[in-house]
């Protein structure tokens, strides 16, 4: 008898996860994406995503206003 579609899919998962090339996915198949950057405010330890400047820009003049943009994130420029 020749093998099913599910059990010729489930060969090649554990062939991949044996090379190491498996592509993490959800339940339903769909693969992840990728985890954002985040960057740390220094004053609060906030989390806020690296690549939205304008976000950190808003927490910086709501929360630290008094302090310089370049201490709460350092390496960013605003």
């Amino acid at each position: 008898m020749a093998p099913s579609k599910t059990d010729l899919k489930r060969r090649a998962q554990k062939k991949a996860d044996l090379e190491g090339t498996r592509v993490p996915t959800t339940k339903g198949g769909v693969p992840l994406k990728a985890p954002k950057e985040q960057i740390q405010c220094t004053s609060c330890k906030a989390m806020l995503e690296k690549r939205q400047v304008h976000q950190l820009k808003l927490h910086h003049e709501a929360k630290h206003d008094k302090l310089p943009f370049a201490q709460c994130f350092p390496g960013v420029e605003a």
